[in-house]
Order: C-alpha cells, then sequence, then structure tokens
C-alpha cells in the first residue's frame, strides 16, 4: 500500500500454470484433431460430447446416443442423465439410451437416493423469484401434491422438509411424521437426528420425535455409529468466539469434554483422534485415554480397510483403527490399502507392501496408484503402465501419472490440461478437457468444466464436482463458491460440504486470513469467522487482509488504521496511508508527505522524516531522503548512507541501486560499495544465484560476481524456480536452466506444469501441444 520505489519489466513470476486447455504429445508431435470441443466422463460409462456448442449423450467408443442439443449433460444415478434445454434453461432427464425419460420442467435436479431425487421449481412472486421444492422417482413422477420451501434427500426413510420458518420430518409418502417445530433439522443417521430448538440448542430425536438427548449444544452433527460430534460457543473476545468440540454417545453421555481441541476422525465403537496443535494429533480410545505417548505430526484416515496412515517427521506409517502401529513409519510416500496392497514410497522410488509391511512389487516405479480389480496404474521413464499383481505391463501410453485412473475397459491420464482416454492397447481414443486449472491452495485447484467450477486434487482427481457459477481458491481449508449468480453463496471445506451460507444482504470478499474473510455490506467492509460468524460489522471502505494479528482498515474520512483480531482499532485510523507489518514489527505510515513506522503497538517507532519508504528485509529497509535513496535498521540509524539515484530491498546481502541513470548492486559493508557495477539499463533481483539484467532492449543472467552466465538473447525473463526460467522472444515463450541451455527454444504460446511435484512442462506452439521432461 506504499509506494514501490521501482517497477520491474520483467515478468512477475515463474510461469507455471496456463488457463488455457492444454494437452501433450511426445517428441513435439502435433496432436490428431479432436472429433469433439469437450468430452465430460459420465456414470455408467457414459460421456457427455459437445460438437459445435451443444452436448450429446455418447457411448465409451464415442458414438453419438443423441443429437447435440443440450446445453450441459450430468450424472444423476440410478443410470440417468440430467440435461439442460439451451432454450428454456430448464432440466428434463435422459435414459442411458438417449431416450427422454422426463421433458425440461425443472430449475434445477439433484442426484438420486433411496430411488428419489430432490427437484426445484422457480416461480414468481411479485418481483422477487421464488423456489420449491418437490421429490420425484426414476420415472419422473412428482411424489408430493405440495411444494415445500425446502426438502431434504430421503435418509434412513424419513424427509426433513422446511414448510414456513420451521422443519419436520415426513415419510416417503408424504405423511408427517414429525410435526414442523424446529428452527433446523437434520437428516437421520443412526436412527437419531440433530434438531434445534429456538433458545435451547440443538438435541437428538428419534423417528417418533421423542427426545434422546435434550437440546443443550451450541453445535450439533449427525451421528456416525454411535458417537457424534457436538460443541459449545467460547467468547474469546469482542465479537468473536470459537467451537469448543467433545463426543457424546447415544445417550448424550460426553466421551470427550468440550474443550478447545479439534476431533480429527473417529472410528464407530473403536477410537477417535483429536488434533491438540497443528502438529499433535492424538488416538484416544472410546473412554478418551490417549494410546500414543508420542504425538503424531499429521493424520490421514482411509474407510476401505478402517488404516490411518500417519506421518512423525518426514517418513509415513499406518495405524490400525485402535491406534496400534502396524506398519513402522520409514516410508517417504504411502498410500491406503487396496486388495491386499498399498503403494508406498521408499528412497525415491515406488513399490507396493502388503498389510505386513513386506515388499510385493519392488520399488522402481517413478510413481503408483492404487490397485482395483486386480490392476494398478504405475509410471516409468514417461509412460503410463498398467500393471497386475504379477508386474506383467497390461497397457501403456505416453504421459504422466497425475489424474490417471482405470475403468474396466479404459485407461485414462493427464496430459496438461487435459484427459485422455486410452483402451486396454494403449490406443488413443478421445481427450477428455477442463476448461480452465488454477494455482493449488491447501492441495486444491480450482478447475471450470462445461461452464462450471469445482476442484482437483493434486493427482488431477476431481474432489468437489463441477457445480458452481463462480469460486474463489482454498485459503486456510476453506473456499467461497456460489452456485448461481444471483445467489450470496457459501463457504465450503475442503471436502466440499457446506460450513455456512453467507448471510443475506452480504457480500463475500475473502480470502481467509488468520481465521477472519473479509465480508461487504451497502459498499461497506467487515470481517466474517469460520463460522461464518460475523466479527466485524461492515463499516470501513476499504480493508486489508489479517497479517500478524492485524489488517489496515480505512474509514469514511479516507484515514487508515489497524484492527486486531476482534475488531478494535490497535491504531486509530489518523494515517493518510500505512503498509503490512513485516517480519521485524513495523509499519511504513504515511502523514501528509512524510514516512515513517509504527510498532506494533502503533507508537511511532521511526519518526516520519522520509520522502518514500520501503519494506524491511533483514533488518534493513530502502528509505529516500533528499532526493536521494539510502538505508535504515530498524532504530532509524542508516547502514548505507543516502547515496543513490534508487534501490530496491536487500536479498542476500545485495541490492540492486540506480547511479548515473544505470542500474548495479551493492551490500550493506563499506558504506554501500558497489560491487556489481552500475551499468545496465534494469535489472532483477537475485532468484537461485542468478539476476536478469538489461542492455538496451535485451535481457541475460550475471551471477553474484557480475559474470555474465546467459547472454543478452531475450525480451524477458522470469525469475529463476528450481533451475528454470521463463523466458520471452518475439513474442514467444521458451524455457531455459540455470547454465543457459534452452530447454525449449521461445516457440511456445504459454507454458503450464502440473503442480504434484514432478517437473515436466507442458507447451502449446502454433502447430500444437507438446511435453518435456526436464528431471
Amino acid at each position: 500500500m506504499y509506494p514501490l520505489i521501482n517497477r520491474m519489466f520483467f515478468l512477475t513470476a515463474f510461469l507455471l500454470v496456463n488457463l488455457s486447455p492444454v494437452f501433450s504429445q511426445p517428441d513435439w508431435i502435433p496432436p490428431s484433431p479432436l472429433e469433439f470441443e469437450y468430452i465430460n466422463t459420465l456414470q455408467g460409462d457414459r460421456l457427455g460430447v459437445k460438437v459445435k456448442g451443444l452436448f450429446a449423450l455418447a457411448d465409451p467408443s464415442g458414438k453419438l446416443l443423441t443429437a447435440p442439443a443440450y446445453k450441459m449433460i450430468f450424472s444423476l444415478g440410478e443410470d440417468l442423465y440430467g440435461y439442460q434445454d439451451p432454450t428454456s434453461e430448464l432440466w428434463g432427464i435422459l435414459k442411458a439410451n438417449g431416450q427422454i425419460a422426463t421433458p425440461p420442467r425443472f430449475s434445477k435436479i439433484e442426484s438420486f437416493s433411496e430411488g428419489r431425487a430432490v427437484i426445484q421449481r422457480k416461480t414468481q412472486t411479485g418481483a422477487y423469484a421464488r423456489y420449491d421444492y418437490n421429490q420425484i422417482d426414476v420415472s419422473g413422477r412428482e411424489q408430493f401434491a405440495e411444494y415445500f420451501y425446502l426438502l431434504d434427500k430421503v435418509s434412513e426413510g424419513l424427509i426433513a422438509f422446511r414448510r414456513d420458518s420451521l422443519w419436520g420430518y415426513m415419510m416417503p409418502d408424504g405423511k408427517t411424521v414429525i410435526s414442523p417445530k424446529y428452527s433446523y433439522a437434520s437428516v437421520f443417521r443412526s436412527g437419531l437426528a440433530a434438531v434445534k430448538v429456538p433458545g435451547k440448542g440443538y438435541g437428538y430425536i428419534d423417528k417418533k420425535g421423542n427426545w434422546v438427548v435434550e437440546p443443550q449444544f451450541d453445535v450439533a452433527e449427525p451421528f456416525v455409529g454411535d458417537f457424534a460430534r457436538v460443541a459449545k460457543l467460547v467468547v474469546v473476545g469482542r465479537g468473536s468466539s470459537r467451537r469448543d468440540w467433545g463426543l457424546i454417545d447415544r445417550q448424550g453421555k460426553l466421551i470427550l469434554p468440550m474443550e478447545n481441541h479439534s476431533i480429527y476422525a473417529y472410528f464407530p465403537n473403536q477410537g477417535f483422534f483429536v488434533q491438540k496443535t497443528e502438529k499433535e494429533y492424538y488416538f484416544l480410545n472410546i473412554q478418551g485415554k490417549i494410546t500414543n505417548s508420542t504425538p503424531y505430526d499429521n493424520l490421514t484416515t482411509y474407510t476401505d480397510d478402517g488404516l490411518i496412515r500417519f506421518r512423525q517427521g518426514k517418513v509415513h506409517g499406518m495405524l490400525d483403527n485402535m491406534g496400534k502401529v502396524i506398519i513402522p513409519a520409514v516410508f517417504d510416500e504411502l498410500d491406503d490399502f487396496h486388495e491386499g496392497l498399498a503403494a508406498a514410497k521408499y528412497q525415491g522410488k515406488w513399490g507396493f507392501i502388503n498389510l505386513q509391511g513386506e515388499v510385493v512389487i519392488p520399488y522402481r516405479y517413478d510413481g503408483a496408484f492404487r490397485f482395483r480389480d486386480g490392476r494398478a496404474i504405475v509410471a516409468n521413464n514417461g509412460e503410463v503402465l498398467v500393471i497386475n499383481k504379477q508386474q506383467q505391463v497390461l497397457a501403456r501410453a505416453p504421459g504422466i501419472l497425475s489424474g490417471a485412473f482405470l475403468t474396466a475397459s479404459h485407461l485414462f491420464f493427464r496430459q496438461g490440461n487435459l484427459y485422455a482416454l486410452v483402451d486396454e492397447s494403449g490406443k488413443l481414443i478421445r481427450y477428455l478437457p477442463y476448461d480452465q486449472a488454477g494455482d493449488f491452495q491447501d492441495g486444491l485447484a480450482a478447475v471450470k468444466k462445461l461452464g462450471k467450477y469445482g476442484f482437483i486434487n493434486s493427482q488431477a482427481t476431481e474432489v468437489i464436482t463441477c457445480q458452481y457459477s463462480a469460486t474463489g481458491g482454498f485459503y486456510e481449508g476453506l473456499a467461497f463458491v456460489q452456485k448461481s449468480s444471483d445467489s450470496p453463496g457459501e463457504v465450503i471445506n475442503t471436502q466440499g460440504a457446506t460450513v455456512f451460507a453467507i448471510p443475506a444482504g452480504y457480500q463475500f470478499v475473502g480470502p481467509f486470513s488468520e481465521g477472519l474473510a473479509k465480508i461487504a455490506k451497502s459498499n461497506l467492509g467487515g470481517f466474517i469467522d469460520k463460522t461464518g460468524k460475523i466479527i466485524v460489522e461492515p463499516k470501513y471502505i476499504q480493508l486489508g487482509n489479517f497479517k500478524s494479528g492485524r489488517a489496515i482498515v480505512v474509514n469514511a474520512q479516507g484515514k487508515q488504521g489497524f484492527i486486531d483480531p476482534s475488531g478494535k482499532e490497535i491504531v486509530t485510523p489518523i494515517y493518510d496511508q500505512l503498509g503490512d507489518y513485516s517480519p521485524e514489527g513495523l509499519s511504513p505510515f504515511r502523514k501528509g508527505t512524510s514516512w515513517g513506522f509504527l510498532n506494533l503497538a502503533g507508537g511511532v517507532a521511526i519518526e516520519p522524516t522520509f520522502e518514500v519508504v520501503g519494506t524491511f528485509s533483514n533488518g534493513i529497509a530502502p528509505v529516500k531522503s533528499n532526493g536521494k535513496v539510502g538505508y535504515i535498521d530498524t532504530k532509524g540509524k542508516w547502514v548505507v548512507p543516502a547515496l543513490f539515484e534508487d534501490g530496491k530491498t536487500f536479498l542476500d546481502d545485495l541490492a540492486a541501486v540506480k547511479m548515473g541513470g544505470k542500474w548495479g548492486f551493492a551490500n550493506t559493508k563499506g558504506n554501500g560499495k558497489l560491487v556489481i557495477d552500475a551499468k545496465y539499463d534494469a535489472v532483477s533481483a537475485f532468484a537461485e544465484g542468478l539476476a536478469w539484467v538489461k542492455t538496451g532492449d535485451k535481457v541475460g543472467a550475471i551471477d553474484r560476481r557480475g559474470t555474465l552466465v546467459i547472454p543478452f538473447s531475450y525480451d524477458e525473463a522470469g525469475a529463476f524456480t528450481n533451475g528454470f526460467s521463463t523466458v520471452k522472444k518475439g513474442g514467444k515463450l521458451g524455457l531455459v536452466n540455470s547454465q543457459g541451455k534452452e530447454i525449449i527454444p521461445p516457440i511456445c504460446e504459454s507454458l503450464g506444469t502440473m503442480q504434484n511435484g514432478q517437473v515436466i512442462l507442458f507447451y502449446k506452439g502454433s502447430d500444437g501441444y507438446g511435453k518435456v521432461a526436464l528431471r
């Protein structure tokens, strides 16, 4: 928020992710022409294919079962598929053979559950649209004579419904068994449902509506087996609270007291995990006793075999569902068990182990996925292979492992930003694209498919289906999504579950930072916490994100200050401009035309006597005084006198400085003596021992001694990352290594890479797409 001393001409970041769809072919060979614009894999071995802007239903070979006539197609279950009419935008149902089961007449259709699907219709009420709900069977017949304000799916034979402002339950035939009287009602699990009574809180009822656990909790979740998570809200500051979680049994007895911890996962009748701090996980039995003396750094639960992967330090092992170590922590990485085997990485290579931890398939592969139906996908030397348990190769295809998966008759694998579909012989059948792919945050990346957004994990598996009209990335385990452009949206967790809906009248601005996210109302900003509670009511015209427990706010008069997480104004908004706090605990501020620094308490640490200031790094910051730039320490004393025309922040004891209209580098010794002469028109900061410098209209790279390592031959360049730099020449992109060797010549329209730790780059050239393995 404070002035930048100099703007760089270079690319601002190493171009690792490209939002355009890309796919790869080996050896710079352009791909074959694609028959379809997009392909969406559906349940039941069906495909949704796009031809000239419209979708059709197709079989696995690509044969059209319907004409291309639909705006969208998706799976409903029960061998049925929802389709959207492009004119009315209403939804109908297709059979697996492509015949119309139900004409388009619904505003929304949800997937089938217990033979029923929830549908929505839009009705007009004055100037506002209203949505009502019903259920249909597989024939498309509506099940209830009336439409409801809200309606849940069938769960354990009962349906939660909302009439006006209250919730109740009914049978699938529409008969009310528990009259509407709750302010909220969950689905039934293990014969019990969590319901909320105004003024009393949450409790649990049976299917007759009798209280099994009296209302007493601030938060309550459905049962899993014989246990359910409950919580109380604890005020921790003005307008701020937290959830203290506990665990109850079916009689309402607290097995685990409601305390300041997270219940990470639990297993019915066996035990559960508690997360005490970010890196402290414990296994407790159902009596609440800790069974492991040393805390685990991380835990990942698997339900197929009831086993839990754990990490201590950098190595992984496996626990049983009683918390007993069954496989010691010796592996670099470890997958869960399927069909008696688990993929394991040891000393940089992947193989498979059995439940005794014995090696069954040696560690020889670059990557490996789990066994299914006696087959597993592995990667080796730039190929994706399908192997059986006897290590025989059943199919192979060029590409990388990320996102690969098997069906009964086909292999899917990831190539760039597209999936490829290969039969058992390795023959390419179709490419399966995403429209867009974003950066990974919290292990997930937003992707766009058929106009809708969802999320994939680092293996390119779609863990949150593409169903949203808009989304932001995950931050601190939460992401904002919108199912339609006219809804306020909601916040979901990394499993795709709704954590809370944005309150009516508010807009989510986000993202979450230190537990809080920005919201807006009537063009004013405030903050909301991770439970959906508004901590700071919108009253500021501008906000910054929280960093080190402080956030910049701007009041109606345009003055800036700092607030803490409770909304208290630590620094009263009286300043014309503020900057974020540095690790040294100093924030730059401006009053009038002069700059100084504040301490964490809001007091003046360095008086405002400078014309311009930069950020502190390693206790030193660039400042301008009397038209010249020098460097000061955290007490405001000069470390390097104000000798330069311009200067940048010190990194690794070197700072770019400008003298006589040219740029060079100075260190902190010898009163800022130049160690690399000022002779360049522009320079970047050093990264991985190299800096890009510009002479005339070309850039090259020098080392820390000033020796030219890469000649002046490029128009632009990005900072080195993992030993490589993106370069630009003649409007095209390429890639060089730290020795200046062109790994990819500058012929590409775009560059991208998978976010899975493999250093493989995908490129787009004028004649097609390709890939190159960098290591």
